[in-house]
């Protein structure tokens, strides 16, 4: 046997030995039909997922344009280091609540709710 130490072990050219196992496709007549109908399943398969990522990208289109700003107005507590101009103290004893982990539902207290609401304007 011939072996050539500069090249190593060719682990990956020993991983083809399991392509033998396809000399059995032509030996069974049933397992060649079996096996050119998943390719050509697979080949269909292959158009539809095409046709359907096309498709989920038009929508994707249609959707950002659809929606373009209209969810950057949602309600979030503001983090620290922001300028609030709505109700800031109270804003920001709520967030140092929170961070702090003490024990403070802001869903059941009324200032809160207000601040959400827009009720409560800060001159």
């Amino acid at each position: 046997m011939f072996v050539v130490p500069s090249l190593g072990n060719l682990s990956a050219l020993r991983s083809l030995r399991v392509l033998r196992a396809l000399k059995t496709v032509t030996a069974v007549p049933g397992l060649k039909t079996i096996i050119g109908a998943l390719t050509d399943a697979v080949m269909h398969l292959r158009d539809v997922a095409v046709l359907t990522l096309f498709m989920l990208s038009i929508f994707a289109l249609i959707g950002v344009q659809l929606y373009r700003g209209t969810l950057l107005r949602k309600c979030v507590i503001p983090w620290p280091g922001f300028n609030t101009t709505v109700g800031g103290a109270l804003v920001s004893q709520l967030v140092n609540d929170v961070y702090n982990n003490k024990s403070f539902d802001p869903l059941l207290t009324t200032e809160i709710k207000s601040i959400f609401n827009g009720t409560v304007l800060s001159k």
